[in-house]
């Protein structure tokens, strides 16, 4: 290319970025735009829009006129066969280091460029903002007479972008689980366990004062960790766009994981927490299998009209054993339009459930069935629905912030860098409202 080719082909791509940087500064409307202001914004944005379209032509045509320049003046010569002088060379490197999405992006917004990108603008001579035409200047293929050899059938996959993996759902604050953030120190829930008494009294009673009673229940800090651990080889072996920004994903979800996990089914013992099965008052085990009766008086001995004063103010979860129970059982008397069944054959256990509680459904956190036998968690959430109950959360588990290492240092000679992910969480979920939940054992067979 030509000086005079060169000078007039980045003329035209610096008026065509100032039109792209005028179109997006004005498509958007401020807040509290005037009539006047809008119709002079879209006049704006029309006018440079016209006059992009102008230059496009010119510019290809500039384009064509580089291409043959370069035809007249001859077979190109290669970076092998050329000898190139220092400030060449420099330019070729900063061009190599620069990237284009960077200096993109820059222009977009109206940014300076940075670093590597403004050094090489600087070297080319481009305009301020301006991406310079020579990033898009490559080294002709030299043709040569040698026989191609033909690709291994390895190599050439297009992968698509790695696919996350599918956790189960939490169910902490379905059941009535919060999750404060706590300051340094233990977490301590002063919870009263004996009330002040009252009574009606006869004309000049006098009511004596009790002595009321109160439980500190407290949580110390506990970690809960995940890491994971990059290998530059296989960085850049893997070819899968966002495999690194995927697998700390993946990191994150794993933590997550093990914290919803070790609320429901922590069994206390370091370095576990104390979870909500742990810590309930074990339901005795049922000798029969459920039937639609024995189901129904679970529910109605649930009823407490304190915390739950109907069944639609219960929630329970379920493993995936007692919800495929259920919902495999007909209801008794389906059919019995006595009993307001109507369509007979068709109505389940975990149908009627479905209708009747505030909410039913299964997780895959829960605990297996152990001889056939299934723990599942009751919530009396009358007052989580409440608003005159202050919508009280009956369970708390305090945390203390999480902390990300990311530590490229230790095994650097390896090329090996390692992400840790920390939680600090209590070591146990502490119940304010034990009356609000309930372990229910379910018997499948």
């Amino acid at each position: 290319m030509t000086d005079k080719t060169r000078k007039t082909a980045i003329q035209i791509a610096v008026a065509m970025s100032e039109c792209r940087t005028a179109i997006t500064e004005n498509m958007k409307a401020p807040e509290g735009e005037s009539s006047e202001a809008r119709a002079e914004r879209e006049k704006r944005r029309d006018e440079a829009t016209a006059k992009l379209a102008d230059l496009e032509p010119e510019y290809r045509a500039a384009l064509v006129l580089d291409a043959s320049e370069r035809a007249q003046a001859g077979a190109p010569e290669t970076r092998e066969t050329r000898a190139m002088d220092p400030e060449e060379r420099e330019r070729l490197d900063l061009r190599r280091k620069a990237s284009l999405s960077r200096m993109f992006a820059a222009a977009v917004m109206g940014n300076r460029f940075e670093g590597a990108d403004e050094e090489y603008r600087q070297a080319v001579g481009a305009s301020e903002r301006s991406i310079p035409i020579d990033y898009f200047e490559r080294e002709p293929v030299e043709v040569r007479a040698d026989a191609a050899t033909a690709a291994p059938g390895t190599i050439g996959v297009n992968m698509t972008g790695l696919v996350p993996a599918v956790f189960t759902k939490s169910i902490a604050a379905r059941i009535g689980i919060q999750m404060p953030r706590a300051p340094s120190g233990q977490y301590s829930v002063p919870r009263i366990t004996t009330n002040l008494t009252g009574a009606a009294k006869a004309k000049g009673g006098a009511q004596e004062s009790t002595a009321a009673a109160f439980t500190i229940v407290s949580a110390k800090p506990r970690r809960i960790s995940a890491r994971l651990s990059l290998r530059a080889e296989d960085l850049a072996e893997a070819g899968v766009p966002g495999f690194e920004a995927s697998l700390r994903q993946n990191l994150m979800l794993v933590l997550g994981d093990v914290l919803d996990t070790q609320i429901i089914t922590g069994d206390g013992t370091a370095p576990n927490i104390s979870g909500m099965l742990h810590q309930l008052t074990d339901d005795a085990d049922p000798t029969a299998a459920i039937t639609f009766s024995a189901f129904v008086s679970d529910m109605a001995g649930l009823l407490d009209g304190k915390w739950a004063s109907k069944l639609s103010e219960l929630r329970m979860v379920t493993n995936q054993t007692v919800m495929g129970k259920l919902a495999g059982t007909l209801m008794d008397g389906v059919g019995d339009k006595t009993k307001g069944f109507s369509f007979p054959g068709t109505d389940t256990i975990a149908d009627w459930a479905d209708a009747k509680l505030g909410g039913f459904w299964c997780n895959g956190r829960m605990p297996a069935a152990a001889s056939d036998i299934s723990q599942c968690i009751a919530v009396r959430a009358g007052l989580m629905l409440d608003p005159d109950g202050g919508a009280a959360m009956p369970a708390v588990l305090p945390t203390w912030g999480d902390i990300g290492i990311s530590d490229p240092y230790s095994d650097s000679a390896s090329a090996t860098e390692h992400v840790t992910l920390h939680a600090l969480i209590g070591d146990k979920v502490i119940i304010r409202h034990p009356d609000a939940f309930a372990e229910v054992r379910i018997k499948t067979a």
